[in-house]
């Protein structure tokens, strides 16, 4: 990933996990290599007195793909 691919893909993860609705991806592709990917935002939940969410996150570089499920990003 170029620093392009980082910015795009950095937009989406905020879009997907501040307003997305759990299930909806959010898309980014950077026209310039072709590479692609989405955030996909699950349940919201409280820890402690912080606001966390689940979500997936899946790039795709020469059309192979590379999937992580991240447990708790913080909100805000």
């Amino acid at each position: 990933m170029d620093e392009d691919d980082r910015r795009r893909a950095a937009e989406a993860e905020y879009a997907a996990l501040e307003r997305g609705r759990d299930g909806e991806p959010q898309r980014w592709r950077n026209p310039g290599n072709g590479h692609y990917g989405t955030f996909t935002p699950r349940r919201v939940y409280t820890y402690e007195t912080r606001t966390c969410r689940e979500y997936e996150q899946t790039i795709f570089i020469n059309g192979h793909p590379e999937t992580e499920h991240h447990l708790g990003f913080s909100l805000g």
